[in-house]
């Protein structure tokens, strides 16, 4: 390993598996069991298994990052659109009002006029309310007053019983 810092992270690795591994086994660093090839097959056991370990603790935080990455994108994106949304409505909404200019030969004065039709439909429609009382509605004709039938409709009879 030619990079000091790839080096010396990987003899800090190492070493952490060294210690665990002396913890677990209640050994000292100076013992002579330390230097048996059972020992260092566990030792290099424990260095793979760290080194996986942080692997995978790094490739969770990328995947981190890019989900929040991600979010914090739809998020902008969700509020651009509703900018864009607000802004369209506003646009709309401002149509509806209409400029007119009155230009008074007798004394040159140029009159601004604002009519907003959304006011004006809205009075238009309090004129036109049609009263409570008076409704156009009838209640409808009693089965034996319709002279267009030959007919009168009875209730019927079952079992004796009127319905």
């Amino acid at each position: 390993m030619l990079d000091e810092e790839k080096r010396g992270n990987f003899l800090r690795i190492v070493e952490d598996a060294r210690q665990t591994l002396l913890a677990q086994k209640k050994l000292k660093a100076d013992d002579p069991e330390t230097y048996t090839d059972e020992f260092l097959a566990e030792l290099r056991k424990g260095t793979n298994r760290l080194i996986v370990e942080i692997e995978h603790r790094k490739k969770v935080l990328v995947k981190r990052e890019l989900e929040e990455e991600g979010r914090k994108a739809a998020e902008l994106e969700r509020a651009m659109a509703e900018r864009k949304r607000k802004l369209e409505a506003d646009k709309e909404w401002e149509s509806t009002r209409y400029y007119f200019f009155f230009f008074d030969k007798l004394s040159y004065n140029l009159t601004f006029f604002l009519s907003d039709t959304r006011v004006a439909s809205w009075r238009d429609f309090q004129t036109n309310k049609k009263k409570k009382g008076s409704s156009d509605l009838k209640p409808p004709k009693l089965a034996t007053e319709d002279a267009s039938k030959g007919f009168i409709k009875r209730p019927a009879k079952f079992g004796g019983e009127a319905l």
